[in-house]
């Protein structure tokens, strides 16, 4: 279910959406595109319970891919670039059991805590 369509890309209401939806337990994902100089890039943050446990970066351009931990820095960093949107979606638990469980190298090796996206 499609929960924020389309939001231009803007690094403080990124962060503070996130936040909120922490406080919400959300179970869901984030998914933001945008276009650099040089190529067409996409990340995602994979909510569990209200905590970001899984992420992904794929410059779209040469199919480039980055799972897991190291995907962290470049999906906040796509979500700070002004020629982007993001978009929210919920999805039931059996859903993100499963995503995770077909995409194991993108779980985090410890899920992101609040504090952790503050210090962004």
């Amino acid at each position: 279910k499609l929960l924020i369509g389309a939001k231009k890309t803007n690094w403080e209401n990124f962060i503070n959406d996130i936040l909120s939806f922490y406080d919400k337990g959300f179970i869901g994902y984030f998914v933001v595109t945008g276009m650099t100089d040089y190529s067409s890039e996409e990340g995602v943050f994979i909510f569990d319970e209200g905590k970001i446990v899984a992420a992904a970066y794929e410059i779209l351009t040469n199919n480039h891919e980055i799972f897991g931990d190291a995907a962290i820095p470049l999906v906040f960093n796509l979500a700070a670039i002004k020629t982007g949107v993001y978009e929210v979606y919920e999805l039931k638990k059996p859903q993100v059991q499963l995503l995770l469980s077909q995409n194991k190298d993108c779980v985090l090796s410890t899920p992101l805590s609040k504090k952790d996206i503050e210090k962004q």
